[in-house]
Order: C-alpha cells, then structure tokens, then sequence
C-alpha cells in the first residue's frame, strides 16, 4: 500500500469536499427518483436490485472525488474497486435502500466512507427527501447539518428509541 495516516487537516478537507459531493449525488438521486418509472433495473440476487440511478449516482461520486484526491482509491458497490492498492479507500454505497427508492418509499441515502490504512475514519450519510446530512470524523465527533449530534446515553431499553 502506498501512503500512510492522513494529517487531522486532511481529513477535515476530505470531510468538507465529499460532504459537497454526496449533497451533489443526493440531488442527482432525488432527481432519479422523481422519475423512477423509467430508469432500467438490473437484479444482482433474488432481492438485490440495481438501476441506472445506482451508477449514475457512484459515477458523481467517485469522478467528483477522483479530480481532488486522484491517489485515492474506491470500492463502490455497483462498479467494484478502483485503485485499491493504496492506504486511503472511499466506500460507495450510491443509493443505500435500492429496493425502497425503486418502489417508491421515500426511505434511502447516499452513503460514503473513508477507510484509511484499514482504518475507518470518515462517514457521510445525506437523506436528500428530509435534507439531512449526517457526518462523523473519527476523534472529531459526529454532526447532523453541521451540528454536533451524540447517542443519548439511555442503558435501558424502556427509555430508548430503536427504530428498525
């Protein structure tokens, strides 16, 4: 693997760039949506499905993070690996919930990661339908449209909120 740990500085720069991107893929995705009658579906598994919005949506992503960070590497869940012999590797799920946005429940995100010597430090998820982007840098702390955002501490379930 080439290149090593990246400085705080860095990933606060990768951070900013590919939130701007997965709201750039959102839009993009919500445009798809609006009209998913019309996209062509492929099945990948018994209940795997992927469309045309899938690739378009990774497509944005990886070209929009490739012209700023070409010694990246990718692992996108439609077009595989890219470059993946190096220390950083953003993950792509493009549209996470496929099968929900292809039938019209309005339950789906764009979702992107990065994995840095094998080392999980950034995450975005963007919810285009409700406008939210959540965010997280490991040792920075997790965000919601900007705003620090944390669990809620509860340790009994009676006073916790799951959502499955």
């Amino acid at each position: 693997m080439s290149g090593g740990p990246l400085e705080p500085t860095d990933l606060d720069h990768r951070l900013r760039a590919a939130e701007t991107i997965v709201r750039e893929a959102g839009r993009v995705a919500a445009d798809q949506f609006a009209r998913r009658e019309l996209l062509s579906i492929d099945r990948k598994g018994a209940q795997d499905l992927v469309s045309e919005a899938d690739r378009v949506c990774e497509d944005h992503i990886v070209a929009g993070l490739f012209q700023l960070f070409p010694e990246d590497g990718f692992l996108g869940e439609e077009r595989g690996s890219r470059n993946p012999k190096v220390a950083a590797i953003w993950v792509v799920d493009p549209i996470d919930g496929t099968h929900n946005f292809l039938t019209g429940i309005p339950v789906w995100c764009v979702s992107l990661g990065l994995v840095v010597g094998g080392e999980r430090v950034l995450g975005i998820i963007y919810y285009p339908i409700a406008g939210e982007l959540y965010s997280a840098r490991r040792a920075g702390g997790a965000f919601l449209k900007g705003q620090p955002i944390k669990v809620s501490g509860a340790t009994d379930l009676t006073r916790a909120r799951i959502c499955v």
